[in-house]
């Protein structure tokens, strides 16, 4: 994914954002603008820590009216200017067990409060925490309205137009925000807007966001732009075929999920239906359904991915979207010259990925690292070096990544050209390491690197002689002795950056090569040991198990390789308690006592 802190789809829980302490301390600071006085910032303080019995008035007044939960607002709507202002945004930073009360206090505020600038600041608010699934539960009733007379400009209409449609652009992120603005009366410039969550990954339809009748000029500034400033790049204009052909995709997400539609999307299901997913009743939506339909077998969803990504992002986005399911995105980032492309329609690729997906039960996607590949011909590259790939073959680089994946082996995967063969399984945990490269060709139509061939790096390293594997070894361990011995840069640096990948690159493809090694040699008991060294300098302890559990499958039950596993799983165990993965941590917990017991 591009450098826009947007998450990143190398599977969930990984994100491109900043640590999240220095990412909500920006938010934070970004609400509140200007600085407070200390007297401001008490009664801002004040407001934040009453959020909760704040929601809860709102709840309990929502039956009396709008006059009630005006009422019920006070302390907010009181506050000066500044204060109101802070607090509006403040909500839209809150997260975990406080995120809930705040959608629904932002909710209130947004369509309540009179003063606009606290007013938009809700409204921004409510988009951020819908994005964070934090979904208001408050209903605010709507103002009361005179019945307009017969032949007066807000007439309905006999059907609804789509006066303006909308879509993020963040294909790439296997999410995106479907807006969608109806014109129901004569007067044009009166808009109802509905924006609609899609999830290419697991969840479909994920939810629905039925807004209140709004002005064309404030449906502009107040659903448009807070998405345009959140996202940092425009929506794209859709038209009502392409809106309906995104929705029909993410449905059938959930058809082949086995998942239902959010909660209000089914409430609203009968009315979407008739005005988007029904078939074209006249001559023109036939007709623009057909172009669409043609549009997208040539160019599938690109024009809704993010222009302008670097290589090895396009890669983390592919392989995040073929491990987890989006083989829409996979088929879609692959480089039209590209072989799998040639061999299937779009269609064709997902439904057979999706039968292997339904064995396989691919899970648990790992990207360790990924880097421009080095030329293999050259002198030894060290970080800085000018024989990069991309330096060498002009505009079509080569690439490489290195990833692991949780799944089951099944005939089916035979049949799957692309899935890469793993250099080291886990039989406990069914974890494949990989590594692949790509050689990318830049699509100009949209500006984006997408893989013109994929290669199976993994698998070349099998091919390799004993000596050529052993040589190669020899230059990674060489790097890292080159770089260890130079002055360390400056924690956090750019310089510092580059020096870890190149360590990473060099230990992990040395890992590789000494899988392939022990293919050769699996009597050799220095490859094992030099390769546990490896992977624990990385940290990577659920490899370093992977590595002993191979050991005890080759030589037996000895008592000293089966204490090391016990104590590889249980810093595994403690990895994933730092990463906050609970469920994890309990597994690996549990197989650090049993291993342990049984030597006891």
């Amino acid at each position: 994914m591009p450098r826009n802190d947007r998450r990143r789809p190398g599977g969930r829980g990984q994100s491109a954002h900043p640590s999240g302490a220095a990412r909500r301390e920006r938010e934070r600071a970004s609400a509140e603008g200007t600085a407070l006085t200390a007297e401001q910032q008490a009664q801002l303080d004040a407001l934040v820590a009453d959020l909760p019995a704040l929601a809860e008035r709102l709840r309990a007044a929502v039956l009396e009216g709008r006059d009630a939960l005006l009422a019920a607002l006070a302390p907010a709507t009181q506050a000066s200017e500044p204060v109101a202002i802070a607090f509006a945004a403040r909500l839209g930073t809150l997260r975990g067990s406080e995120a809930r009360d705040a959608a629904d206090v932002a909710h209130a505020l947004g369509e309540l409060v009179e003063r606009p600038q606290v007013a938009r600041e809700a409204r921004r608010s409510r988009i951020r925490l819908r994005s964070a699934g934090a979904i208001p539960t408050l209903e605010v009733p709507a103002p009361a309205t005179p019945i307009t007379p017969i032949g007066a400009a807000n007439e309905p209409l006999p059907h609804p137009i789509l006066a303006e449609a909308y879509v993020t652009r963040t294909r790439e992120t296997g999410e995106m925000q479907l807006i969608l603005a109806w014109q129901e009366g004569r007067d044009a410039n009166e808009l109802h807007p509905w924006a609609i969550l899609l999830d290419f990954w697991q969840e479909g339809a994920r939810d629905f966001i039925h807004m209140d009748t709004m002005r064309r000029s404030r449906f502009q500034r107040e659903v448009l732009e807070p998405a345009r400033s959140e996202l940092h790049v425009a929506p794209v204009a859709v038209n009502w075929a392409q809106a309906r052909r995104l929705l029909l995709e993410a449905l059938d997400v959930n058809r082949w999920r086995g998942t239902e539609p959010g909660e209000e999307f089914r409430h609203h299901r009968a009315e979407i239906d008739k005005r988007l997913l029904a078939e074209p009743e006249d001559e023109t939506q036939t007709a623009e359904w057909d172009a669409e339909l043609a549009r997208f077998r040539r160019e599938g969803d690109r024009p809704y991915i993010l222009p302008n990504m670097e290589a090895d992002e396009t890669i983390v986005n592919w392989i995040g979207a073929w491990s987890l399911g989006d083989y829409g995105l996979a088929y879609d980032l692959l480089g039209d010259g590209n072989p799998l492309r040639r061999q299937q329609t779009r269609d064709e690729y997902v439904a057979l990925r999706r039968q292997w997906a339904g064995e396989a039960q691919p899970q648990g996607l790992r990207v360790t690292l990924v880097r421009e590949q080095e030329r293999r011909a050259s002198a030894l590259w060290v970080p800085g070096s000018p024989s990069g790939a991309a330096g060498a073959l002009g505009n079509r680089p080569d690439y490489e990544a290195f990833w692991s994946l949780i799944l089951k082996d099944v005939e089916l995967g035979g049949a799957i050209p692309e899935l890469p063969m793993a250099t080291l399984i886990s039989p406990e945990t069914g974890r494949h390491w990989y590594w692949t490269g790509y050689t990318l060709a830049r699509d100009t139509t949209f500006n984006l690197w997408l893989p013109g061939s994929i290669r199976d790096e993994g698998a070349n390293s099998q091919a390799l002689t004993l000596d050529e594997l052993q040589q190669r070894i020899a230059q990674a361990r060489e790097t890292v002795e080159q770089i260890t011995a130079q002055q360390p840069p400056k924690p956090g640096s750019e310089a510092a950056a580059e020096a870890l990948r190149a360590i990473t690159g060099a230990l992990t493809s040395a890992l590789h090569y000494r899988d392939a090694l022990a293919v050769k040699l699996p009597l050799d008991e220095s490859l094992y040991h030099e390769a546990l060294t490896d992977a624990r300098s990385l940290g990577n302890h659920e490899r370093a198990a992977a590595l002993i559990e191979r050991r005890i499958g080759r030589s037996g039950g000895a008592i000293e390789p089966r204490f090391e596993l016990g104590i590889e799983q249980y810093l595994v165990a403690d990895q994933y308690a730092r990463q906050g993965n609970t469920e994890a941590e309990a597994a690996w917990l549990d197989r650090a006592v049993k291993t342990l017991a049984a030597i006891a």
